[in-house]
C-alpha cells in the first residue's frame, strides 16, 4: 500500500540515482533464518509500488509507468498471475532525483470503491544548489499529490479489458467534476477526486528563500469515516474526512541525528513515513528514514488516530516500508504479531529486502524471508496464508507465512447500511416522515448518507396506488431544510445533479420522477419528508443509506 519512499528531496541527487539502480538490479544470495522463500507470481509490471486485494480475490496493482509522463496504470492480477489493465493513463511524472516515474502509490479497496494515492511525480525540480528544490511551474498532471476514488462494479473487475484516463479527463477532475470512463465493451467506471493536496509547501533556506518541500502521499488506511495517509515528503500523516472531503495534519514526525555524520550524509535524518496500517485502536506507521539509510534508524511508530500523539512501537530497523498485524495459524494463543517489510538490508540500499516477524514489539525479530529485490509493498491473503509483495524490478512475488491479517477491516465494525419506511402520503401536512441520528464517531467528522423517496416504481411490487411524483426534503434537528430534490437526475435550488454519484453508489432510481440526494451529515438528528406534488397522494418509500 505504498509508494516509493526514495523521492525525498533532501539528499545527494547524483549519488542517489546510482544507489537506486543498485537496489533494483543487484540481488544477494542471503538465506532466511527458517522462513519460506519467494516464488514469482507475475513479471513485466511497470515499476509496481503497491497492491491490494479485492473481495473477489484479485489483486489491484499500482504501477508507475515509464519515463513518458502519465503512462502509469492500475492493473488487475488474478491468483494465477494473469494481468489485465483496469485503468491506464494515470497521473505520473519523472522525479528529477531518481530519473524514474512517480505516480499511483497507496491503494485501499473499500466496498466497490478503490482509493488511490497519487505521488509527487514531477511537482518539484532541482534548485540552484545541491539539496535545494523549487516548484515545477509545469508539472505533468494537475492531479499529482492527490487521492482519487475509482468506483466500478464486480462485473467490471472480472471482465474488463481496461479504460483510459486522458489529459482532458484529468483537467475535468482537477476542476472538481467527476468523470465517467467508458470503453468499447460498453462498460463504465467513475472517477472523482477525494482530496487534492498542495503540490508543495514553503521550506525557505538562507541561500534560497524559494526552496520548497514536496507533498508525496504514500500509504492509505481507513478507520471509520476517516482516511489516514502517510506522506514521505512532508514527514507526516494526513487525516482525511471521507464525507466532507477535507484534510488536516494528524501527526508530524521529527528528524533524528544521523549516526554516520560527518562521514556520510547530513547531520540529520528525515522520518520518511511509508507503510501504514491500523491495529488495536492505533495507527502503525513505518518510518523508512532518509539518506544514507543507516541500520537501526528505521522504526514503526504507533499513532493515536484522534489526538495524533505518537511513540515508538518497533525500533532498530532499516528502510522499513510496510507493516501488517497478523495472527499465526500455528499460535494457539491467537496473539497479534507483526510483519515488517524492509526495502534493503545491506549498506545504503543494497539488497536483499527482508521480511521480519515480531512476536512481541520489543522482542528479537524472526527473519521470515530474505528473497526480495527492492520490495515496495505487501498484502496478505488471509484465506490462503500467503503474502504477496510488489518489487520495483517489475514483479510480484509470493510466499507462505501461515497467517491471517489480524484486523483486515481496518478497525471498522459491521454497521447498518440501510433503513427504510413505507407509508401513505396524503395532501397538505399528511406527509411521510423518516428520521435518523448520526453519532459522533471517532474524531468527529461527517457521515456520507444517501436519501431516496421511491414512488411510481412501487407499482410492479404490488402497491396499488403509489405516489406518482414525490418531493424529498431533508431537515436538521431544528426543522431547517438543508437539502431537497424533486427528480433524482436533476439538481434542485441551483445545485448540480447528483445522478452520477447515486449511480456510482448503486442507488440509481428506476423512475425519473423519484427523488434522491447525497449529503455529508455531521453528528445530529435528521428528518426526511416525502410529499406529493400538486396535491398528489399515494404510497411512498423513504430510504436512508450509509455510504463509505
Amino acid at each position: 500500500m505504498k509508494t516509493n519512499p526514495l523521492t525525498n528531496t533532501h539528499r545527494s541527487r547524483s549519488a542517489f540515482v546510482a544507489l537506486l539502480t543498485l537496489t533494483i538490479v543487484t540481488a544477494a544470495p542471503f538465506a532466511a533464518h527458517g522462513g519460506s522463500q519467494c516464488s514469482e507470481l507475475v513479471g513485466g509490471l511497470l515499476r509496481p509500488l503497491a497492491l491490494t486485494q479485492t473481495q473477489k480475490g484479485n489483486f489491484i496493482v499500482a504501477e508507475s509507468g515509464t519515463t513518458t509522463p502519465n503512462t502509469a496504470r492500475l492493473s488487475i492480477v488474478d491468483l494465477a498471475g494473469n494481468r489485465r489493465t483496469l485503468v491506464e493513463g494515470l497521473p505520473a511524472g519523472v522525479n528529477f532525483e531518481t530519473n524514474s516515474p512517480s505516480g499511483p502509490a497507496g491503494l485501499l479497496m473499500r466496498g466497490r470503491t478503490l482509493y488511490v494515492a497519487i505521488g509527487v511525480g514531477n511537482n518539484v525540480i532541482a534548485g540552484p544548489s545541491m539539496g535545494t528544490t523549487r516548484a515545477n511551474p509545469n508539472p505533468s498532471s494537475p492531479l499529482l499529490s492527490s487521492i482519487l476514488a475509482f468506483h466500478f462494479t464486480g462485473a467490471v473487475e472480472q471482465n474488463t479489458q481496461g479504460f483510459t484516463l486522458t489529459m482532458a479527463h484529468q483537467q475535468t477532475l482537477a476542476a472538481g467534476t467527476p468523470v465517467t470512463l467508458t470503453n468499447s465493451a460498453g462498460e463504465s467506471l467513475r472517477v472523482e477526486v477525494l482530496v487534492n493536496f498542495p503540490n508543495t509547501t514553503p521550506d525557505p533556506r538562507p541561500d534560497f528563500p524559494e526552496n520548497v518541500r514536496n507533498v508525496n502521499p504514500f500509504g492509505l488506511v481507513a478507520v471509520g469515516e476517516r482516511l489516514f495517509v502517510s506522506d514521505g515528503g512532508q514527514n507526516l500523516v494526513w487525516r482525511v474526512d471521507l464525507a466532507a472531503r477535507t484534510f488536516d495534519v494528524l501527526a508530524r514526525f521529527p528528524n533524528i541525528p544521523n549516526p554516520q555524520f560527518p562521514g556520510l550524509g547530513g547531520p540529520f535524518l528525515e522520518a520518511v513515513p511509508t507503510g501504514i496500517t491500523y491495529s488495536q485502536g492505533r495507527l502503525l506507521v513505518a518510518l523508512f528514514r532518509g539518506f544514507p539509510f543507516p541500520a537501526g534508524t528505521g522504526a514503526i511508530m504507533q499513532v493515536d488516530p484522534v489526538s495524533g500523539s505518537f511513540s515508538s512501537f518497533i525500533g532498530n530497523l532499516k528502510t522499513s516500508i510496510d507493516i501488517l498485524a497478523i495472527r499465526r495459524d500455528d499460535d494457539a494463543t491467537a496473539r497479534i504479531q507483526h510483519l515488517v517489510l524492509q526495502h534493503a538490508s545491506g549498506p545504503v540500499l543494497t539488497p536483499p529486502g527482508l521480511l521480519l516477524r515480531f512476536v512481541t514489539p520489543g522482542g528479537m525479530p524472526i527473519t521470515e524471508a530474505s528473497c526480495f529485490t527492492a520490495p515496495s509493498g505487501m498484502v496478505l491473503d488471509s484465506t490462503t496464508g500467503r503474502l504477496y509483495v510488489t518489487q520495483l524490478n517489475g514483479t510480484i512475488v509470493t510466499l507462505n507465512v501461515n497467517a491471517e491479517e489480524a484486523e483486515s477491516d481496518a478497525g471498522v465494525a459491521p454497521v447498518v447500511r440501510n433503513l427504510s419506511t413505507r407509508g401513505r402520503v396524503g395532501i397538505g401536512e399528511n406527509v411521510l416522515i423518516g428520521g435518523i441520528i448520526i453519532g459522533q464517531g471517532t474524531g468527529g467528522g461527517a457521515a456520507r448518507v444517501a436519501v431516496r423517496v421511491v414512488g411510481p416504481s412501487l407499482a410492479p411490487r404490488g402497491v396499488a396506488v403509489p405516489l406518482p411524483d414525490p418531493l424529498l426534503t431533508l431537515h436538521d434537528a431544528n426543522g431547517t431544510e438543508i437539502a431537497r430534490n424533486d427528480n433524482w437526475k436533476v439538481g434542485d435550488n441551483g445545485q448540480p445533479s447528483q445522478q452520477a454519484e447515486l449511480e456510482a453508489a448503486g442507488l440509481a432510481l428506476v423512475n425519473d420522477a423519484e427523488s434522491g440526494l447525497i449529503a455529508a451529515l455531521p453528528a445530529g438528528e435528521y428528518t426526511a419528508i416525502a410529499r406529493g406534488k400538486e396535491g398528489q397522494s399515494g404510497v411512498a418509500l423513504v430510504e436512508f443509506f450509509h455510504l463509505p
